[in-house]
């Protein structure tokens, strides 16, 4: 029972409130969707300019290198030529883009210095990878470094339609509560938790369930460690390297192989009896400071963790979820 303006009390009927909570969706599918870009490794040669995951990142100079609050230096986690990024307005479409990590079990998730988002606007054709190698070699390193990649590998970018806010956002619960009390007008709703289960039910199914590792759109990594600002809408880079069917899964598996992201056979991971560790992590910043080309002050949200044993059951085996792939030296 709720209780109306007009002092009158009713049922609340879940029929009438299931049909708006449609229209809610589908007004929201037209109002905030937004283009991306779809990322994939690819194999074969990259090059020092090149659009990669991990490897060898490009650098003007050795002092480019961001250090972690640790004094270690930072790690490629990828690197985008922005020329392939003319299909997304605001974004820069010259230069090289890059979004850094730290070396530590987790990533650099805790660490506000453990993360950076370069943009080189203009790039030195001179500058050879033999050099970078030697800028980075005379750097210090960490005994143990981790990383969720296994290997350099290139980057394929397919534009996707619009994508919409997915329940892991943090603007998808007050936009759909907005919308539904618009068209609802009798019986507003404070949270989710008003709709009946059955209403909620049908609204998480039917948003978005795969997450992809691209560049624009909406975030599927919920807000964990770093609260986002109102204005830190612009979804930078999303990096997802477990596999689609896995998520659908809720992190169960074959027991025998994990697949590193949407590649081919032979990047499977064997890990029956090894460690697994993989993560996943989201870059934001505000439209103005994007506009701006201003990424100084971009957050990261990851879910990246401690390594952790597999514990294996009578048929699957299931693992703790976002654990980073173990690299046991740093691949320069």
């Amino acid at each position: 029972m709720r209780k109306l303006a007009n002092d009158l009390l009713i049922e609340k009927d879940e029929a009438w409130e299931m049909d708006i909570a449609q229209k809610a969706l589908d007004a929201l599918r037209r109002e905030v969707r937004r283009p991306f870009l779809r990322m994939k490794q690819t194999e074969g040669p990259v090059s020092l300019f090149d659009s990669k995951f991990g490897g060898i990142p490009y650098l003007p100079s050795p002092e480019a290198v961001p250090m972690g609050a640790d004094g270690m230096p930072l790690r490629l986690l990828a690197q985008i030529d922005c020329r392939q990024l003319v299909s997304l307005p605001d974004f820069p479409h010259v230069g090289l883009l890059q979004f850094w990590i730290g070396q530590d079990s987790c990533l650099g998730s805790y660490d506000e210095e453990g993360f950076r988002v370069l943009w080189h606007e203009t790039v030195d054709g001179s500058v050879s990878e033999q050099l970078v190698r030697g800028w980075l070699a005379s750097l210090p390193q960490p005994e143990v470094s981790y990383s969720p990649i296994l290997k350099e590998s290139g980057i394929s970018f397919t534009p996707d339609s619009e994508t919409f806010l997915s329940s892991e956002d943090v603007f998808f619960e007050p936009a759909f509560i907005s919308k539904f009390n618009e068209l609802s007008e009798v019986m507003p709703i404070e949270n989710m938790d008003d709709l009946f289960e059955e209403t909620r039910y049908m609204i998480y199914d039917a948003l978005d369930k795969c997450p992809w590792t691209k560049v624009g759109g909406y975030s599927y990594i919920s807000d964990e460690i770093r609260e986002r600002k109102d204005n830190q809408t612009v979804l930078l880079f999303e990096f997802h390297p477990k596999p689609q069917d896995l998520y659908m899964q809720e992190y169960f598996c074959k027991p025998d192989y994990l697949r590193l992201m949407d590649v081919d056979d032979n990047m499977w991971l064997h890990y029956q009896n090894e460690e697994v560790f993989w993560g996943e992590c989201s870059f934001f910043c505000t439209p103005e400071e994007l506009k701006r080309r201003d990424f100084s002050k971009v957050i990261c949200n990851s879910s990246f963790r401690k390594p952790h044993r597999i514990v294996d059951s009578d048929e699957e085996s299931f693992f703790n979820y976002a654990l980073p792939i173990i690299d046991s030296e740093f691949p320069f």
